[in-house]
């Protein structure tokens, strides 16, 4: 019973703050969940998508896949795709991976596949 009581004053606490304070205290909240092990290498805002993988590696069912890009720093991308993943699936990885390393950059958000 005190839990539930609890959860509805923290709803009523929640309901009477402003945008910008939700957002501050979601922010503060993410700040220590994101401060896991489990969790190391993400990035600071990770999306959906990259806290998935993060999960699916950690209980095997997925795996990280090295991929080099030919440009001058032969720059290594660690794309992650499910274990029994087909050619398809990583291409489709790959392109995630560089439309949010271009989006997170500011760079171009239009790439030719």
């Amino acid at each position: 019973m005190a839990d539930e009581e609890s959860l509805e004053e923290l709803k009523i606490k929640i309901d009477s703050l402003s945008h910008p304070e939700v957002m501050a205290l979601f922010s503060e909240k993410l700040g220590k969940i994101m401060e896991d092990p489990l969790l190391i290498g993400l990035p600071n805002e990770p999306t959906l998508d990259e806290m998935n993988s993060q999960i699916a590696l950690e209980h095997g069912r997925a795996i990280v896949v090295n991929v080099r890009q030919q440009d001058e720093q032969g720059t290594l991308l660690p794309v992650v795709v499910i274990q029994n993943a087909t050619v398809h699936d990583l291409k489709k990885a790959i392109q995630r991976h560089i439309s949010l390393k271009l989006s997170r950059e500011g760079g171009p958000n239009i790439v030719s596949w």
